[in-house]
């Protein structure tokens, strides 16, 4: 079931939109699928089905299914000698040790391109090493259905870990104080700053694509499985066609909208809306608006309200991240600097980053326009019928709110140079 688009002309720009995805990623024949195949089993570790036991069924998509389950893998000690009566595979348990995982089984039907796409997706995520990326354990292809291994995250996807955590009069420990969603987004920005220096573009930043954990009683979050929430929040894409790209048009920059070009700064743009999934506890943004009319209104500079638990200098970072022009934008560096900040202040209680959530996380009217420069008002804003925005919290203003902190110096310099020379040259 799609979402209603609206007028045609919309429709057609978001068909335009898939078919130039398309063309960026050309089908292979079966002689290259072949060999992607076998160079990316070159550089993952292969795990035998003998190593793993299947618990629980946690879900299902399009892809095939996930499971909960363990994996026997070989420690990195020196081998000791097998014990008599030990089988060849995963029970000397002075050679192995037993992990939780994710089990992600491709369905037994796919085809030989999409068996390569799910090789691919455990490629990527067997090449980083992070704490706030989830780490790919192992691969089995040694016969149908082949799977991957993902470490397990007991706290699910974000997003629902978020709409379970506006709690309710039976469950008060269920709900978030603002310095744990702050934290949260502290750890996405982790990730997508280690992202950021391995020169890789996600194109799905989202609430829905990070998972939930807890460490030595900490909340803990981590970018995560590439494909699996495409499946399981299908409501959240528009993909009118088979065959066509699924399109997050809610988290989607204006560039991206406009040409279908990706970089880290449209996942800097979509950070910034998953720092608004989180202020909400997990509202769709541009709630009440159809994918269509989504694209036409931050295509023509609209963006997302500051949410009532949102403090000044956070929804200020925001903003940034939400520049028309992808070069005003911050780097996920500089961004780090910002939310670090943030996070030290949440532990004064005095700081406007502590204290609990406002549990109905109202956002105004969840809309707001603007336009990134005086320029592209001139030209554009009288023609939109709709409230610009031309000046963002004055630098004195941002300053004052986080300047009286405790704690280790905060690092807003750059961020805040960057905007002062923006608005000079906007005069």
């Amino acid at each position: 079931e799609y979402v209603d688009l609206g007028p045609a002309s919309d429709e057609d720009e978001l068909r335009r939109l898939q078919d130039a995805l398309r063309r960026q990623q050309p089908t292979q024949d079966a002689a290259a699928v072949a060999a992607t195949a076998g160079s990316l089993l070159a550089v993952m570790t292969r795990v035998s089905k003998s190593q793993v036991d299947v618990v629980r069924f946690l879900g299902s998509g399009a892809f095939g299914r996930v499971f909960e389950g363990f994996v026997r893998l070989q420690t990195s000690s020196p081998r000791k000698p097998r014990k008599q009566g030990a089988s060849a595979v995963g029970d000397d348990s002075d050679d192995f040790e037993e992990l939780p995982c994710a089990v992600k089984m491709v369905k037994k039907t796919a085809s030989a391109q999409e068996k390569a796409d799910f090789l691919r997706e455990a490629a990527l995520a067997s090449r980083f090493d992070h704490r706030h990326i989830v780490r790919c354990l192992g691969v089995c292809v040694d016969s149908d259905p082949h799977f991957i291994l993902l470490e397990l995250m007991e706290g699910g996807d974000l997003l629902g870990f978020l709409r379970r955590s506006r709690g309710c009069p039976s469950d008060p420990c269920a709900k978030l104080s603002l310095a744990s969603v702050v934290k949260i987004i502290l750890d996405v920005a982790n990730g997508c700053c280690y992202l950021e220096s391995q020169k890789f573009v996600h194109r799905d930043i989202a609430a829905r694509n990070c998972l939930v954990t807890q460490r030595s009683g900490e909340l803990l979050v981590k970018i995560g499985d590439f494909g699996l929430a495409r499946d399981v929040y299908r409501s959240e894409y528009y993909k009118k066609d088979v065959g066509r790209a699924m399109l997050p048009v809610r988290w989607m920059s204006p560039e991206a909208l406009t040409d279908g070009v990706f970089s880290t700064q449209s996942d800097v743009w979509a950070f910034g809306v998953l720092c608004w999934e989180s202020l909400t506890l997990g509202q769709q943004p541009y709630a009440g608006k159809s994918n269509g009319e989504v694209l036409r209104f931050v295509r023509s500079g609209g963006i997302l309200e500051q949410p009532s638990n949102a403090p000044e200098p956070l929804y200020h970072m925001m903003l940034m991240c939400w520049k028309h022009d992808p070069s005003h934008r911050p780097s996920f560096a500089e961004i780090l600097q910002c939310v670090e900040g943030f996070h030290v202040q949440s532990r004064d209680s005095n700081s406007p980053f502590a204290g609990p959530m406002n549990n109905r996380c109202s956002a105004v009217s969840g809309l707001r326009s603007r336009h990134a420069s005086s320029v592209y008002h001139n030209q554009h804003g009288s023609a939109t019928g709709l409230t610009t925005q031309t000046s963002l919290t004055s630098l004195g203003s941002l300053e004052g709110a986080v300047g009286g902190c405790t704690g280790s110096p905060i690092q807003y310099t750059t961020l805040m140079l960057r905007e002062g020379l923006q608005q000079q040259q906007q005069q």
